[in-house]
């Protein structure tokens, strides 16, 4: 700072002068007020996301009860050497948009412009020295501001009021937020927490729904349904769902075009929480098929074949082409357990099921490795291929050989001689009953193919231990990278198992990407009754 004393005796001839400017006149450092100087000094320091001038650019923080969003940035900036004659009322920060092609007026924003407003009382009207910090709040995505900080000032003997300005204008861009988290509201309206519910995701005349039923809430099992609306920040009570409450089962959308549009299945899973589980009696084979336009359940799905029944599976639907060449959706039923952890995976052909039931589901390959059994995996879909892993791995030479994995496979049915290939584990803690939800979305110009895996239940040196992280997996590139826990700010989610996660789409997101993941449900260490919030997050 002491560099700018070297021009002080110039620009007070010139001040001198020409007397007290008007507010918002550009000078080229330094401003004169009341025949002294006033130096105000901005700096700012790297956060997240930013890739900025000075400015930090801290994306994007929830609004409205975390409903809305806006931008957000932070700005820190000092000022000294304040005259005797005078003083100080108020400082802050204040910044415009560079909505024109006119800089000469935008480079210079006035506190008439958006600001921040720190007001001085008496008892601290004669700092010599103060250090502050502005939010600058209400920013658009993708546009350049410009900010500098004032101070205002007041003449003890006459009253009267200046405002000084830092010359030095710092630019800077609101870019978009990139691996964020945002809070978007409790669960409400009657919905009760739970852990091990099913979620699926249904288009309903050209916009998202996503639904949660079955389920524990720490009580008794559920058979309520709920649908999520996004847009509103809202759930609303659907019908019930069509077979007995249950918990860890799997469910699936198919498209099945023709003006019918999609519809969700759901089915298998187990009618006891605890206890001895008898395979033929507690674990279900029934699937349920839910149509949105009429909010029904109806019980026309072949139930799983004999001995095929189970829980703790995982459920998912992809696209395949019939030897007549024309594309068709197939739902599928994979891993889980019965009486041992499994690897087998079976196949449900709903145009099959209208004719004979029977042929319905059709076991497909295993994967290659059959030796072990895996049940509390998870799955997502991206490009049309289906991305497993974790859960807990059982021998099946010796049941009581159980330990926790991260590895992960990708089934592709398209390739009919071997669907199943393995891809890298997953650099994340070995873990069961974890989260994952797929996402394809365009960044720097080219499309992203990505799978994101995280919370659950781990063994930490022989204790039980819940996750709060993020991994994603690139289709595209073949490798893990790690994303940001579930957080905002400060505010950290439970660490949890048990969870429910999709993916929404929406075409006119206000920070520019078409796609957003969800977490919400699930168990922490002190039960389910604490999971009410839900998480969104911003690739």
């Amino acid at each position: 700072m002491k560099k700018y004393f070297s021009y002080l005796t110039i620009i007070l001839l010139i001040f001198i002068t020409t007397g007290c400017l008007e507010e918002g006149v550009p000078l080229f450092s330094l401003r004169n007020i009341h025949n002294k100087i006033m130096v105000t000094n901005d700096s700012a320091y790297l956060h997240v996301s930013a890739n900025l001038d000075t400015v930090t650019f801290k994306g994007l923080q929830a609004i409205d009860g975390g409903v809305g969003i806006e931008g957000y940035a932070e700005v820190e900036g000092d000022f000294y050497e304040i005259s005797d004659s005078v003083e100080l009322v108020a400082y802050g920060h204040c910044w415009r948009i560079n909505s024109t092609e006119d800089t000469t007026i935008l480079l210079f924003p006035i506190i008439t412009d958006s600001k921040t407003y720190f007001n001085v009382g008496s008892d601290t009207a004669n700092v010599q020295a103060l250090n502050f910090k502005s939010g600058l709040t209400g920013l658009e995505i993708q546009k350049q501001y410009f900010v500098r900080s004032f101070v205002v000032t007041e003449e003890k003997s006459t009253g009267r009021r200046d405002t000084g300005y830092n010359q030095v204008v710092i630019k800077f861009n609101s870019k978009l937020p990139q691996d964020f988290w945002l809070y978007s509201g409790d669960i409400n309206s009657g919905m009760e927490v739970r852990e091990n519910a099913v979620s699926f995701v249904l288009n309903e005349d050209g916009k998202d729904y996503a639904y949660i039923t079955t389920g524990y809430n720490g009580f008794q099992l559920l058979e309520d349904t709920w649908r999520y609306d996004n847009e509103e920040g809202t759930w609303q009570q659907k019908a019930p769902f069509g077979g007995v409450a249950r918990e860890k089962a799997v469910g699936f959308v198919l498209d099945k075009g023709e003006g019918m549009g999609e519809e969700a299945y759901v089915g298998s899973g187990v009618i006891k929480h605890e206890g001895t589980i008898d395979p033929d009696e507690d674990i279900k084979y029934d699937f349920y098929k839910y149509r949105p336009y009429a909010n029904t359940w109806s019980s026309d799905v072949a139930p799983l074949p004999v001995n095929i029944n189970r829980y703790d599976a995982v459920g998912f639907s992809l696209t395949v082409t019939k030897t007549t060449g024309e594309e068709i959706q197939r739902g599928y039923i994979a891993f889980g357990k019965r009486r041992m952890h499994k690897l087998d995976i079976h196949e449900y052909n709903y145009e099959a099921d209208t004719v004979d039931s029977k042929t319905a589901w059709i076991k497909k390959k295993s994967y290659p490795d059959e030796k072990y059994g895996v049940k509390e995996a998870v799955v997502a879909v991206v490009d049309n291929v289906a991305v497993i892993g974790f859960g807990l791995k059982q021998n099946k030479s010796n049941e009581h050989d159980i330990s926790y994995t991260n590895d992960f496979y990708i089934f592709d049915p398209s390739n009919t001689s071997s669907p199943w290939r393995s891809i890298p584990n997953c650099p994340g803690e070995p873990r069961a009953n974890a989260i994952a939800f797929g996402m394809t979305y365009e960044r720097d110009g080219m499309q992203k193919n990505m799978v994101y895996v995280g919370t659950g239940r781990g063994d930490n040196l022989g204790a039980d231990t819940l996750y709060n992280d993020l991994w994603g997996y690139d289709l595209n590139q073949n490798e893990w990278l790690p994303k940001s826990e579930i957080r905002v700010g400060n505010n950290v989610a439970f660490a949890r198992e048990g969870a429910v996660a999709f993916a929404i789409n929406k075409e006119d997101v206000f920070y520019g990407t078409n796609v957003r993941g969800f977490v919400a449900t699930g168990r922490n260490k002190e039960g389910t009754s604490g999971m009410t919030k839900m998480w969104e997050y911003l690739p």
